[in-house]
């Protein structure tokens, strides 16, 4: 975590399937002046089945104001706390239960993964050295950190408190009431390590089992004063979840179907980061919920790669490609930021035109389109080429 020009995170992608699509996920705002949209009904065969949570950036935040993203955020050493054992334990789970998930994954491990496993690893050889506590078999596996994370920033941000107990008996656990839920968001957002102690209280474990490993994506160079290397997680829900933002971070929660939110930021009415709109395409690969479990079930153990975008620069745009795409490795020794003449470029239309392969993201400020013609590695899904949109009957944002 620490000498690196870029902070790590965590974030997730939440699908709540929608049985009636006269129905809409709950979506709860923290002002009481704030109004919440109202979706019409559309056509069936126009829309998906299930919709995602999107969070809106607070208009002041210094990165990504004002942009829907989803929720997440930085990793913590709090997140890689050997106390996470206990609190396995003392919801009903065994070692073999956590390790199961890390066990699970058998295709590559993005660098996040595998340098904080030799970092927490060189760390605990040392603690034993010294005669401190940790031992060997106390490190807790960065995969299961991360998505400890990217509950945490959940919980934090939306209010969502995704948490799970192994079932003794007829026994359960008692949920907050909302009034105690906002008093440990108030906490754990001001301290991370509060996490661990709700969840004891609780005598429940943070639900990991159920996030299916997404996708891997950090900043690109060019945008080095503000880098993030982020592993996004699906998490798939039959229930329609209660969301309430922070009031700091996050101003505005919305449920969104991929491509309603896909045609609303082509329509200038959404501002959304790169990643966004790259996921965003791919969801829309999926029109029902249970084929998208299914797949994020199916193709979790094939693991997956870390993406940096490699920015180039156009007559009307910006392309940011990806591996895979050809002019990739020609961009890709970090010099995409070199002064050229951009009128003696092609527009972004004919430099993709002239590729066999492609890979990217194109931005004609502000709306950004993903742009995909290859088989993905990792048994990934690519965006539908072109991304098919659908008519947005939202009276406003």
């Amino acid at each position: 975590m620490d000498g690196q020009p870029w902070r790590e995170a965590s974030s997730l992608i939440i699908a709540s399937h929608v049985n009636n699509l006269n129905d809409e996920p709950s979506t709860s705002n923290s002002s009481s002046s704030g109004s919440t949209t109202d979706t019409q009904p559309m056509a069936t065969n126009l829309i998906e089945d299930y919709k995602l949570l999107m969070t809106k950036r607070s208009a002041k935040a210094s990165f990504l104001a004002s942009a829907f993203v989803f929720p997440g955020g930085h990793l913590e050493e709090s997140d890689f706390s050997p106390k996470w054992w206990s609190v396995f334990f003392n919801s009903g789970f065994t070692r073999q239960d956590v390790l199961g998930v890390v066990n699970r994954i058998h295709g590559p491990r993005p660098p996040m993964v595998v340098d904080n496993q030799k970092r927490l690893t060189v760390m605990s050889s040392v603690e034993q050295q010294s005669g401190t506590e940790i031992a060997g078999e106390d490190i807790l596996p960065a995969d299961i950190a991360l998505r400890i994370c990217a509950i945490r920033e959940t919980f934090e941000e939306a209010g969502i408190l995704l948490i799970e107990r192994m079932n003794i008996g007829t026994q359960s656990f008692a949920p907050l009431d909302s009034v105690e839920l906002d008093k440990w968001r108030i906490e754990v957002r001001e301290n991370s390590d509060s996490f661990a102690d709700l969840c004891l209280q609780l005598k429940c474990s943070p639900n990991i089992w159920e996030l299916r490993e997404w996708w891997n994506w950090l900043t690109p160079n060019a945008l080095g004063h503000k880098r993030f290397d982020t592993m996004f997680y699906l998490y798939c829900s039959e229930n329609q979840l209660d969301a309430i933002s922070d009031g700091k971070e996050v101003s505005q929660i919305e449920w969104y179907s991929p491509r309603e939110l896909l045609q609303l930021h082509q329509n200038r009415k959404a501002f959304l980061a790169p990643p966004q709109v790259y996921e965003l395409s791919r969801l829309a690969h999926f029109s029902q919920y249970n084929r998208l479990q299914e797949f994020s079930i199916s193709r979790e153990p094939l693991g997956c790669q870390r993406w940096r975008p490699v920015m180039t620069g156009y007559q009307d745009g910006t392309a940011l490609l990806l591996p895979g795409d050809d002019m990739y490795t020609r961009n890709s020794s970090g010099k995409e930021s070199e002064n050229v003449n951009i009128r003696s470029m092609p527009t972004l239309e004919e430099a993709r035109s002239q590729t066999v392969h492609f890979n990217r993201i194109e931005l004609r400020v502000p709306v950004l389109e993903a742009h995909c013609n290859i088989q993905l590695a990792c048994g990934h899904a690519s965006p539908p080429y072109p991304v098919p949109v659908q008519p947005v009957l939202r009276s406003s944002l």
